[in-house]
This record gives structure tokens, sequence and C-alpha cells, in this order.
């Protein structure tokens, strides 16, 4: 109980004051809202481990520390973003048509996997998505090495013309 009383005490103290502090370095009125908050929350976690001579301090620092996290991570975000959008101007309709054919395949290819033999498909996905060794996709399944061959080609087989009639 004495320990709720401090740490009430610390937080009317300081909330306000700290919420200005990080209003000057974001310029975020709800994302400030969020960072004291979480700040707040760490010290009530943490409320053992706090000195309380140097409570404000350590309030202080670690607002900054959070304004300063949340402000790289945005500037990383509006890089990311710009970056896109020049990708996405660059890009000409060739390189569209291109992707678009790309996904087409792999949802082609996919409906396809659904449809084969469970052994077929495992040892293509085995072989193809995991990259094991068909010796290894043999012990697995307990057939030999021929049989792990023999269900690739046909797996290989059944896509090649699904993507040649389409």
């Amino acid at each position: 109980m004495k320990d709720e009383t401090e740490f009430d005490e610390i937080f009317r103290a300081y909330y306000a004051q700290l919420l200005i502090y990080a209003l000057q370095l974001i310029n975020d009125e709800e994302e400030c809202h969020d960072i004291v908050n979480s700040t707040y929350e760490y010290v009530w976690a943490h409320f053992a481990d706090v000195e309380r001579s140097t409570a404000k301090a350590f309030l202080y620092a670690a607002v900054k520390s959070k304004c300063i996290d949340y402000l790289r991570h945005r500037d990383t975000h509006n890089l990311y973003v710009e970056f896109c959008l020049k990708q996405a101007e660059e890009e000409g309709p060739e390189e569209e048509e291109a992707a678009w054919d790309t996904d087409y395949r792999i949802v082609c290819v996919r409906e396809l996997m659904r449809t084969m033999h469970p052994t077929t498909r495992y040892v293509l996905e085995a072989c193809y998505l995991d990259r094991k060794k068909y010796k290894e996709v043999a012990g697995e399944l307990g057939i030999s090495m021929s049989m792990v061959k023999k269900h690739l080609s046909k797996a290989l087989r059944l896509i090649r013309e699904r993507l040649l009639k389409k």
C-alpha cells in the first residue's frame, strides 16, 4: 500500500511535465500520451527497483529515450514509404505485367498442389521449399530415392502442363 501511495505521488507530480516535455520532442499529442503512459507502466512494474530520489531524472530520461525511438521508427517508416513509391513510379507496364504473371503462376501452382497426391505434394515441398536432399526425404517417407525422383518428376510435369495450358 505504501508503494501505491508513493507511485501515485510520483505520477501526479510529473505526468503533466513529462507530457509537455514529450510534446516538445515530438509534435503528436496522442503519441506523447502513449509514451508517457508506457513509461509509467514500466515504472510501476519495476517500482521496487526505482530509487525514489532519482525518479524524476529516470522518468525524463526514459521519456526522452522513447521519443527518440519513436522518431527513428517514424523516419525509417517514411523512408520505406518513399522508397516504395519511387519503385512504383519507376516500374513500367512491363514490370507490373510480369509481377502479375508471377503472382498468377504462384496461385496456379498452389491450387495444383492442393489436388496432388499427398506423397507427391510432400516430396515437392520437401525438396523445393524445405531444400531437403532426396535421400533425406526418402528416409522420412520410407521409400527409395528413385520413388522420390518419380514423385518429383510427376509433380513438376503436372505444374508444367498446368502453366502451359493457361
